[in-house]
């Protein structure tokens, strides 16, 4: 770093931000596989940085595309190796790949009988024992019409968000009340002004993550608050610098609402001023 010159000016040139010469490669750490990344810029693979005090572009990221005959292991443990050049020690990080999961309940291609009296039962079942927490959610997908033009549009509610599986049972069950659902969708979508809306469909989803994802949101958790600092702490899992290492898995069912259910969304308390078809 140049002492004379502003740090805000210094993280807006991109020499100053990224190794020249740095290669990543991760490493299956049972048979010492190794998968080189390939460097590319986020903004051109669909993932662009938002703006802010770093420079935005590039966007220099490493990513790694195992093909159809391979693929990450679940419950493995997989080795980050990050080799920044010049003799510099190697940068490393150790996870274990969160298994695949699947949705029980709902089932993929069903309808709900969404009604304010009853319950709506979410079950999904995890292959091994490795995914420490999960976030629930539901995508709703709807279409808006105005002056014939038609626009797609979605919002997620999250039902239930960072659940532990503190007893690791294979199957997992949440339950929620139907009305709830009713009253986010109103929550969700403003007043019709004269917009026709016209439901598609639901995506049930549930996202895992392992344990050193929860260790970071929890250790930022704990320092929040009336009681907090404020100075969040630096977690890491990395042998230097600050990073998380970690895995995600991810699964959804598609349904969609019964005659019944429908007819709540239209006629609905909640809903009715929002003049769905």
């Amino acid at each position: 770093l140049d002492e004379s010159v502003s740090a805000f000016d210094i993280a807006q040139i991109v020499d100053s931000l990224y190794y020249p010469n740095a290669t990543v490669t991760l490493i299956r750490k049972s048979n010492d596989t190794r998968y080189p990344m390939e460097m590319v810029d986020g903004n051109l693979e669909g993932l662009q940085r938002d703006e802010g005090v770093f420079a935005d572009a590039p966007n220099y990221l490493y990513k790694l595309d195992m093909g159809a005959n391979d693929s990450l292991v679940p419950g493995a443990i997989y080795e980050l190796e990050i080799n920044r050049g010049d003799d510099l020690p190697l940068v490393t990080g150790e996870t274990v790949i969160v298994s695949d999961m699947s949705i029980l309940k709902p089932r993929d291609g069903n309808g709900l009988k969404l009604t304010y009296e009853n319950q709506t039962s979410f079950q999904w079942r995890f292959e091994e024992e490795n995914a420490i927490f999960f976030n629930i959610f539901i995508d709703f997908f709807y279409r808006e019409i105005v002056d014939g033009a038609t626009e797609f549009k979605s919002f997620r509610w999250y039902v239930e968000e960072n659940v532990t599986n503190e007893d690791f049972r294979p199957n997992l069950t949440r339950k929620f009340e139907s009305e709830d659902f009713f009253k986010v969708v109103g929550s969700n979508i403003p007043t019709s002004t004269g917009e026709v809306r016209i439901f598609d469909r639901l995506e049930f989803g549930v996202t895992a993550g392992g344990q050193s994802i929860y260790d970071y949101i929890k250790v930022n958790q704990v320092n929040t608050g009336i009681t907090g600092s404020q100075l969040l702490p630096n977690f890491t899992n990395m042998s230097e610098g600050y990073g998380i290492f970690s895995s995600t898995s991810y699964v959804k069912n598609t349904v969609f609402l019964e005659a019944i259910a429908l007819d709540s969304l239209v006629n609905g308390f909640y809903t009715s001023d929002l003049n769905f078809q």
